[in-house]
């Protein structure tokens, strides 16, 4: 089965086959045909009442005749019309039901492109990815009938060899980035038309640029927080990519999962520097490219402890984030009400005190040199962190 199709609106009009012995009447009633000037294929003899269809599949018409190639078109009697009118053209009220199918079809078709059997494509032998410097197999996809077909690539690709529907292709070895394929397909069966039609594929050539690599991420960042960081790539990661990230020195836990990175900033003053990575797709590595990164200026508090080492008191304190001085919330417009406990190296509590104005002091003096562990209680968590007494 092959459908032809029409990429122009259809036309609406009256038709006359004068000097044909077709048909027994000539005075068909106004707008009854839909005239078709198809983009590609034709009607063949015997193909008559052969549907129209819409853009949405809908049957629309069915054809009275036309021409194949060259200059095919076709004339098909409006479906919503077929009905209510006698074989000597008189109008019959009573079997007009066609009326009742108008608002179901659509009176200004457009014939879509619909090829079920001879629309190929260009598809990869095996496996996904770039062209590298090794050979890539591409074929047409179904191979239409008896065709002769010439390929092409852009410069940064190199045909190694090529018949009517495959070709062996591999990167060239400049130029990476985006690349096109392109198959230029001649039919030698005059029946199928149009007589000629190209066809083409996007792929990567070689390593990606770095332009074709970013990290996206949250930039402006908050204490003790995690995020999560993503190199985004054309056509997304695959399984054979590989990544190496760079980050500031003071965070911390990084964590890998494809083409992500998930990292903790510290407990306080987060530095600035940025968030890098280098790609591998298998025909080479990338420079780094990435985001800076920077402390925020609407995350809240975070909590200081200080001094570290400590020998006589320690200070735990809600601190701004926009202080760049260790400066304590303000307790007049963001009280944070929380409890610092430090236990020693046996599990045992050995001093414990609640907040007041957004701060505590916890006595250690006295205390057996040696290394403490403080626990910082709000409303959301317990944070941990070690402590040395001298």
């Amino acid at each position: 089965m092959k459908f032809s199709y029409d990429n122009d609106p259809a036309v609406s009009r009256d038709f006359d086959w004068t000097g044909s012995n077709r048909f027994k009447f000539l005075d068909y009633p106004a707008e009854h045909f839909w005239d078709i000037d198809f983009t590609a294929g034709g009607v063949q003899g015997g193909s008559s009442g052969g549907p129209l269809f819409d853009n949405f599949g809908r049957v629309v018409g069915q054809l009275y005749g036309g021409t194949s190639c060259p200059n095919a078109n076709g004339i098909y009697g409006k479906l919503d019309r077929s009905w209510g009118w006698d074989e000597n053209g008189d109008f019959l009220p009573d079997r007009n039901f066609g009326n009742s199918l108008a608002p179901y079809l659509t009176n200004d078709p457009t014939v879509t492109s619909v090829n079920l059997l001879h629309i190929p494509n260009i598809q990869r032998a095996s496996g996904q990815g770039p062209v590298c410097s090794s050979y890539t197999g591409f074929s047409l996809v179904p191979p239409p009938p008896t065709h002769t077909g010439l390929w092409d690539v852009t410069p940064n690709l190199e045909i190694i060899t090529q018949g009517s529907s495959s070709a062996l292709i591999k990167y060239s070895g400049s130029g990476n980035g985006t690349a096109t394929i392109s198959v230029e397909v001649q039919n030698s069966n005059a029946i199928l038309c149009p007589v000629s039609a190209t066809f083409t594929r996007e792929v990567q050539a070689g390593p990606f640029t770095t332009s074709q690599v970013s990290v996206t991420g949250t930039t402006a960042v908050c204490p003790d927080t995690y995020y999560t960081y993503t190199a985004d790539i054309p056509g997304g990661h695959l399984s054979s990519y590989t990544y190496s990230w760079t980050y500031p020195s003071n965070w911390m836990w990084p964590s890998y999962y494809k083409n992500t990175l998930r990292l903790k900033t510290p407990m306080y003053n987060p530095q600035y520097g940025t968030v890098r990575v280098s790609v591998n797709n298998g025909c080479g590595v990338t420079s780094y490219t990435g985001v800076t990164v920077y402390p925020g200026y609407s995350c809240g508090y975070y909590y200081s402890y200080s001094p570290n080492p400590v020998s006589d008191e320690l200070t735990v304190a809600a601190v701004s984030t926009t202080s760049e001085t260790n400066e304590v919330l303000d307790p007049d417009t963001s009280l944070v009400e929380f409890e610092a406990m430090l236990y020693n190296s046996n599990q045992e509590l050995v001093a414990k005190e609640k907040s007041d104005k957004n701060k505590v002091k916890l006595k250690t003096k006295g205390l057996i040199k040696g290394i403490y562990f403080l626990h910082i209680m709000d409303k959301n968590e317990v944070i941990k962190k070690q402590i040395v007494v001298e």
